[in-house]
């Protein structure tokens, strides 16, 4: 998309019978950030070794914002050891080698998490409000399955504070999508928000779909004959994108009319790799992926129990369970959880108080 932007001025990835088509497969923030580096030092080894040292940047303020939001809740040793382990934390150094936004979502949300903190604890102040709309629309530009989520937060402070100024978050963050949605209509021809919806639905729950990102022998199997049937038939027009993401979503209905239980027969391997590792993943098979998440486990769970009714802490396990969703309405992948990770942490550090205080 980065580079459809440099040649042609619009966003564009597929290239049916040699001919860009516009495109929605991501949100613009990543593809539009990529395309300024391009423009500066080229499509190059070293513009993307740029976009590695912006990302480890990204990782040190993942860090400190990991700090920041654990001194809500825990004494300020107990927030530097949260901050320590975000440091160390394996997935968190390394992806800034991939050019992926996971790294911009993981801080977005931190700081989406903290001011929606210092809103329920502090009050819903309008400057504030205001900071966590301009928060919650970076968060939906960069990843799309962000929006309800980002939808409902300011709907429960509204609800929980009983004021309106989380209202203005809302609005914000629904006119900065609204905008991208009316930039889709335009150059795609249909009000959308992104082009893989259709997908990542059969991707989850379709005929090839495990629950988890790849199959076990680790082959990437997401196509039917039908699917690369109709792909391959579709001619070039301005909603190329939906029309291809239409022909997933019509495989996934074939699917559910002959096995309309599959989806709930995933739910399970969903599950359990969202709480351990997604291990038909390579990368999640790696002991770097799994282990030190297995052994902060006890301390995870015994933290979100400590955590449970303190004052302000529902932000947190909002995050969690919301990415957990995510995971069981489309299919397990190891950045879905990472985005939350350094609230897993929060919790984990949490479990350790508990347990060095014998229980209290």
């Amino acid at each position: 998309m980065a580079r459809g932007l440099l040649r042609s001025g619009g966003f564009t990835l597929f290239t049916p019978q040699g001919r860009p088509a516009p495109s929605a497969y991501q949100p613009p923030l990543y593809p539009t950030f990529m395309a300024g580096v391009f423009r500066l030092l080229g499509d190059a080894r070293v513009a993307f070794i740029a976009v590695q040292l912006i990302q480890c940047l990204l990782g040190c303020l993942i860090v400190l914002m990991t700090f920041w939001l654990a001194t809500r809740f825990l004494e300020c040793d107990y927030a530097l050891l949260a901050g320590v382990l975000a440091c160390f934390w394996p997935a968190f150094a390394y992806m800034p080698n991939e050019a992926h936004p996971i790294s911009c979502l993981v801080a977005v949300l931190l700081w989406v998490t903290t001011l929606t903190v210092d809103v329920l604890r502090d009050g819903p102040t309008v400057r504030r409000c205001v900071w966590l709309g301009a928060a919650l629309a970076l968060s939906v530009l960069i990843r799309s399955e962000v929006l309800p989520g980002a939808v409902l937060i300011p709907l429960l402070l509204w609800w929980r504070t009983r004021s309106a100024a989380p209202l203005a978050a809302l609005a914000i963050g629904l006119a900065v999508e609204g905008a991208w949605v009316a930039h889709n209509s335009l150059f795609l021809g249909r009000p959308v928000l992104t082009t893989t919806l259709g997908l990542n639905l059969y991707r989850g729950n379709g005929p090839t779909a495990t629950g988890g990102s790849y199959e076990w022998n680790g082959e990437i199997v997401w196509d039917t004959p039908a699917t690369v049937a109709g792909t391959a038939a579709l001619p070039w027009s301005r909603d190329y994108e939906v029309r291809r993401d239409g022909v997933y979503t019509a495989e996934l209905e074939r699917s559910l009319r002959s096995d309309p239980l599959r989806p709930m027969r995933l739910l399970p391997a969903k599950f359990f790799y969202f709480w351990t590792a997604d291990f038909t993943h390579p990368k999640g098979r790696s002991p770097l992926a799994w282990v030190p998440w297995m052994v902060l486990l006890p301390f995870t769970v015994t933290g979100m129990w400590a955590l449970l009714k303190r004052p302000g802490s529902w932000p947190l396990f909002f995050w969690c369970a919301y990415y957990l969703l995510v995971v069981l309405a489309l299919f397990a992948l190891p950045r879905y959880r990472m985005g939350v990770e350094p609230m897993f942490l929060i919790f984990a550090v949490a479990g350790m108080r508990r347990w060095r205080a014998g229980g209290q």
